[in-house]
């Protein structure tokens, strides 16, 4: 993947200027980013395809992505959680930040798109359909839509990890397997302590803001709700 979809603030993938052009109808390349919404370039004939997902699931995907590019030298579970609720240490910003900024800017411009990576597991193929007729792609037939979502699958990514490997493999780099999960429950996976901690602090950081959280994640706004729902662009 790092050979055809660059990333924006990454160094070892394809440079911008040599992605190749995709797509048949309206040819156009697809580049990654972690960049919060006010440090993401801002361009009118772009789209821009936002996925939020679970605090504590990011956090323990976090805590999974640096395991297999650092193995051993990994930090252990407390300094992982200092730095994910840090303003001054998360690289591209806090997740209330993160989902905040790009969810006020969905609300703003009809070229973003902002999904939850819940929604998308519960339902791959209406997510496949809303994002080509975001795209402004041709109506996608059943079996195209198949097609797209079972190569969007994580059975299909574990199948042929080569083609997703998100930058060129090197010495320090342990099984990607660990990483290519692709669960909604990840978030159970963390430690009750830590992941009450996480929750907590969420749910005061996001406490008078614009993003749905009581919608899209009721345990995040109060202790002890129910599993994720979804709450809509608009």
């Amino acid at each position: 993947m790092y050979g055809v979809s660059p990333w924006l603030e990454g160094r070892k993938s394809i440079p911008l200027a040599e992605a190749p052009a995709l797509g048949t109808e309206r040819p156009g390349r697809i580049i990654k980013t972690h960049f919060p919404a006010p440090l993401c370039p801002d361009a009118e004939t772009a789209r821009y395809i936002y996925v939020a997902r679970h605090p504590a699931s990011c956090f323990a995907s976090c805590v999974d992505f640096v395991a297999t590019n650092v193995g051993g030298l990994a930090p252990g579970i407390d300094a992982f959680e200092e730095w994910f609720c840090s303003q001054e240490l998360m690289w591209w910003g806090t997740w209330p930040d993160h989902v905040t900024g790009w969810w006020d800017r969905a609300q703003r411009r009809e070229n973003v798109l902002f999904l939850y990576f819940e929604d998308m597991k519960r339902d791959l193929p209406a997510t496949v359909r809303q994002v080509a007729a975001f795209l402004g792609l041709a109506l996608l037939s059943d079996a195209e839509v198949a097609t797209v979502s079972k190569k969007c699958g994580f059975e299909y990514m574990q199948r042929h990890q080569d083609m997703f490997e998100m930058h060129p493999p090197h010495l320090l780099q342990a099984n990607a397997e660990l990483f290519i999960r692709g669960s909604t429950d990840r978030h159970l996976d963390v430690a009750e302590e830590v992941r009450g901690r996480i929750l907590s602090w969420c749910r005061t950081s996001l406490a008078g803001r614009s993003f749905p959280v009581a919608v899209a994640y009721p345990d995040v706004a109060s202790p002890g709700e129910g599993n994720a729902g979804s709450a809509d662009k608009r």
